[in-house]
This record gives structure tokens, sequence and C-alpha cells, in this order.
């Protein structure tokens, strides 16, 4: 009887250890027991993070945004990409309140529109806060990390958000900007070595070199030196305020520009770089076609009104005007 008892014990402790094995084997553990994950990338824009390098990332259904110069993620897939899994996300409606209690890592807490962030009940001043849009709560993923342990890196060109541990070397995340479709050189060679990240940015989705000029304070532009007269060119400019403008224009020295082929595939690939998941760009490039025919077929007497597009926050203005047939405003407001 105790033999077979010792048999029935043994079979039992087996079964048990192969039942926690297969657990361990389909569990996400983002901390891999306990322990930070190398790193955790986010992009402007685009819906999906990213874990360790790993390709494809985890699908997200909203995208991160930029707002008052930081990048804000929703609360639920910054989290998870940190290690918080969704049992120890705590959201207290009276109190606008976001916990992330994570078992053996540091306590965060704050709260909507306030800039106070706790770490173990230690207060940090941000300057930005938490906010609400559409009913999703979103977070601002730099403050969140370091509150968690992580370092945060800010790649301003290829708007890529990186976190990794604390104090150990930045990770290699070529998998995923080759994922992402970006170069993973640096911007391209500078005949200015003050050259603005963004400035660096425009010339890599144009293919263009620009150059700083004084004209009206200082500010970078790109006009090609030979301006064909059948038809459009790009003309770029990045004012120190922010601003971009990209300009879809004519040869100055014309009279009669209703013969001018207009290609309006600068602002298209703006568009498609600076908001890549924007559901209204197909509607924003048709009215810049529609305001760029206006403007040609009245050889430039009729221009049609500024039209202003939202996403994200962030204000996208077409316009017509001076020897522009169209062109896409991103203002610094």
């Amino acid at each position: 009887m105790r033999k077979k008892l010792a048999k029935i014990t043994l079979l039992v402790f087996v079964l048990s250890l192969l039942a926690v094995s297969a657990s361990a084997d389909t569990q996400v553990d983002v901390y891999e027991g306990q322990k930070l994950v190398k790193s955790v990338v986010f992009k402007i824009g685009v819906k999906e993070y990213f874990v360790d390098n790993r390709v494809p990332g985890v699908p997200m259904d909203v995208a991160p945004f930029i707002e008052n110069g930081r990048t804000y993620v929703p609360v639920r897939y910054l989290s998870n990409a940190l290690g918080v899994t969704d049992k120890h996300i705590g959201w207290d409606e009276r109190a606008r309140l976001v916990t992330l209690a994570q078992p053996g890592f540091p306590k965060v807490e704050l709260v909507i529109n306030n800039r106070t962030i706790k770490s173990d009940g230690s207060p940090r001043q941000m300057d930005v806060a938490p906010v609400i849009r559409n009913a999703r709560t979103f977070l601002p993923a730099r403050f969140v990390a370091e509150a968690l342990g992580y370092q945060v890196d800010w790649d301003p060109v290829r708007q890529v958000v990186v976190a990794w541990p604390k104090g150990e070397p930045k990770p290699d995340i070529g998998e995923v900007l080759k994922h992402l479709g970006e170069n993973n050189n640096v911007a391209p060679p500078s005949n200015d070595p003050n050259k603005p990240a963004e400035v660096a940015r425009l010339e890599r989705v144009h293919g263009v070199t620009m150059t700083k000029t004084y004209t009206d304070g200082s500010r970078w532009d790109y006009a090609p030196s030979v301006k064909p007269l059948d038809r459009s060119h790009l003309d770029l400019t990045w004012y120190h305020s922010g601003s971009i403008w990209v300009n879809v224009s004519w040869n100055s020295i014309l009279g009669d520009i209703r013969g001018v082929a207009v290609d309006i595939s600068p602002i298209e690939r703006t568009l498609n770089a600076y908001f890549p998941n924007n559901p209204e760009n197909k509607k924003i490039l048709a009215k810049a076609a529609e305001m760029a025919e206006v403007c040609r077929e009245s050889n430039r007497f009729k221009r049609h009104d500024s039209v202003n597009y939202y996403y994200n926050g962030q204000r996208i203005m077409l316009t017509s005007g001076g020897f522009n047939f169209v062109s896409l405003v991103i203002p610094a407001d």
C-alpha cells in the first residue's frame, strides 16, 4: 500500500512539474523573470511597439503622438511594454488616478492633467501631464519609463522612442528600424554641424540637401538651382520656430502657368512620413490636387481658400499663394 501511495505521489509531482513547465512556455513575461527587458521601442504614428528588437511588433489600436514636445502612448500599451500587466494597471475614476503596481517594481502614480508623477511615493515634477483623448488615457512615455527603471532616448529624425534598463548600454534596434523602413545610419552628412534634426529628417524624406538662409530670420531652405519651365518643382522651408512648408511651385519667370505639369508627390511623401496612420491623408492629398488645379487653370488668378486639418492635436494646413500651386504647412503651433 505504501509503495502504491508513493508511486501516486510521485506521479502527481511529475504531472505538476509538467503543468508548470507548459505554463511557463506560453506565458509572455516581458520582464523575463523580474528582469527588465533589453529594449522597448515606440514610433510616432505607428500602431506597433517592439520588445527586444523583435519584429513584427505588438499591435496597438491607436498610435503614439507628440504633444507639447513629448511622446504620449496609451496607458495600457505603454504599461504592458514596460512590464506592467493589465491586472496591475489601476484606474480611479473619481480621483482620475492611474496606478501602475507591478509586484517587485516601483509603484507609479499619475493623475490626469497633473504634472506630478510618484514612484514608490516619491514625487517628481514633469513638464507635461497625462491626458485623455477620445476617451483614452495617454501617458508621457519618458517619465513613466524612467519611473519604472528605464532610461530613455528620443530620435527626432526617425521619431522613435527607445527605452532600456538604466545603467546598461544602449541596445541594438536595427531589426526594428529595418522593419519600420528607417535607415539605421545617422542623418545625411551636413554642411552645417548645427543643422537641426528636423531639417535632416526633411532631407531624408525628400532626398535633398537644405541650406541655411537669413532672408527673414534664421531658416533652412531647399530650392533647386534649375527650375523647369514645363513642370512644377519642390521648395522646402523649415523655420527655427518649428514650422515646415512643403511647396509645389512654378518657375517665377513664367507668364502663363496653364501648361505646367503639376506634381504633388512631395506633399504625399511628407504626409506619409509625418502622419503615417492618419486616415485623412488621402482626403488631404485630394484637396491639395484640387487647390493646385484651381491655381493652374486660372493662370494663378484664382486661389482656393486655405484649409485646416488636425491629427492628434497637430494642425495641418493647405494653402496657395506666391509662386506656389499649393503648399502643405505643418505649423509649430
